[in-house]
C-alpha cells in the first residue's frame, strides 16, 4: 500500500517540479490537494518559486492552505502575496517565498 501512495505522490510531484509542464493548473492543484504526501508540500513551494508560470500562484496558495495558514485552497485575503508568484522576475518571487514560508510556520 505504501508503494501505491508513493507512486501517487510521484505523479503529483512530477508536474509541480517541471517548469515546462503544460498540464492545466486545475488538474495539478486538485491532484496535489487530494494526495498530500510528505513530498508534495516542498514540491508546492518549489513550484511557487521556480515552477511553470501558470502554476506558481496556485502552488503558493495551496502550500499555505496545507500548512494550515489559510481556510481554503485559495484564500482571497492572501491574494496580494500569491500574485507576487505570478511575476516573471524571480527577484520579486524570492522575498515572496520567504514571506510565504513565514506565514506557513506561523500556523
Amino acid at each position: 500500500m505504501g508503494e501505491a501512495v508513493s507512486q501517487e505522490a510521484a505523479e503529483v510531484v512530477r508536474p509541480l517540479r517541471d517548469p515546462a509542464t503544460e498540464i492545466g493548473a486545475a488538474a495539478v492543484m486538485l491532484a496535489a490537494e487530494a494526495r498530500l504526501g510528505p513530498r508534495v508540500p516542498e514540491a508546492l513551494l518549489w513550484c511557487a518559486l521556480d515552477g511553470a508560470e501558470h502554476l506558481r500562484v496556485h502552488a503558493a496558495a495551496l502550500a499555505l492552505y496545507h500548512a494550515g495558514g489559510a481556510p481554503e485552497s485559495f484564500d482571497w485575503k492572501q491574494r496580494p502575496l500569491f500574485l507576487q508568484f505570478g511575476e516573471s522576475d524571480r527577484t520579486v518571487r524570492l522575498p515572496a517565498v520567504t514571506e510565504l514560508r513565514r506565514r506557513m510556520k506561523a500556523t
